[in-house]
């Protein structure tokens, strides 16, 4: 008879820790499930994020390159005033070579 009691008091023990831990595997999947959403969330934030960046990186990429255009035709230009000049004054100077 005390074998059986010893037997009962352990089949007591055991299927309260079996439901004490099928209650901490709830909370912990509940837990999980939440922490699974967030990184989630996460995720699209970092992937919004990047897409602003690229967007801005492009953005400044054209900006620099429409500026650096608009350098190069003013140097291109001022290339050109300067060569015209520089001709100018060598037939200036060839006249005058030759009406003097």
């Amino acid at each position: 008879l005390q074998r059986q009691e010893m037997l009962r008091l352990d089949k007591d023990y055991l299927v309260r820790e079996v439901e004490s831990s099928k209650e901490r595997l709830s909370m912990l999947e509940t837990k999980l499930l939440k922490k699974e959403g967030r990184v989630a969330e996460l995720k699209a934030e970092k992937d919004a994020m990047y897409d602003k960046l690229l967007a801005a990186s492009s953005e400044q990429h054209e900006a620099y390159s429409a500026r650096l255009e608009a350098e190069m035709s003013k140097w291109q230009e001022q290339a050109k005033l300067a060569q015209e000049s520089m001709r100018d004054a060598h037939e200036r100077q060839l006249a005058q070579h030759r009406d003097g």
